[in-house]
């Protein structure tokens, strides 16, 4: 009787441990389009010329815990649209991903609690600047947020903060 008391505990004892939650939020996967009413203006470097706003959709998909993400822009005075795939491997690992000024970067990615982030260094002319991104589902999941902090490298300023809403597209690209 002593091995089935001690084997019976055991048993209770695993099913009350926790359970691990799934890294990732299969939330994000899907298709969205910024709230450019809701969105701070794009990010840029100190000493940058403004950036215009563009119409952005991001086609998002989940393999594991790995997410590809479809970047569509079209800026107000382009006749057509641009597409940039980037496929971000979470194992907070250097990987390279497009850079959206032309090029190439180095990313680290990496799921912490539900939310992504994704850790880069973006040079745009001689301005060199340390950025991450938090993505997230909002608490109403109606959303996805992605706050940006940038801060030009090297400077040990406070990082310039902005935060992007993204809403469930309506319609295809």
């Amino acid at each position: 009787m002593p091995i089935v008391a001690a084997l019976g505990a055991a048993f209770l004892i695993a099913s009350l441990a926790p359970v691990p939650a799934a890294a990732q939020d299969e939330r994000f996967a899907g298709s969205w389009e910024r709230d450019e009413t809701r969105s701070d203006a794009p990010w840029r470097p100190p000493g940058s010329p403004p950036t215009k706003r563009t119409d952005t959709r991001i086609d998002i998909s989940l393999v594991g815990d790995d997410v590809m993400m479809v970047f569509t822009f079209r800026p107000p005075d382009w006749d057509t649209s641009v597409q940039v795939p980037a496929n971000y491997i979470t194992d907070n690992k250097p990987q390279q991903a497009p850079n959206f000024v032309g090029g190439q970067r180095e990313v680290r990615a990496k799921w912490r609690k539900k939310k992504l982030n994704i850790a880069y260094t973006i040079k745009i002319g001689p301005v060199e600047a340390d950025v991450q991104e938090v993505w997230e589902i909002s608490k109403n999941g109606q959303d996805l947020i992605q706050t940006t902090f940038g801060r030009t490298a090297g400077s040990g300023q406070r990082p310039d903060v902005r935060k992007y809403y993204h809403v469930r597209a309506t319609e295809d690209p």
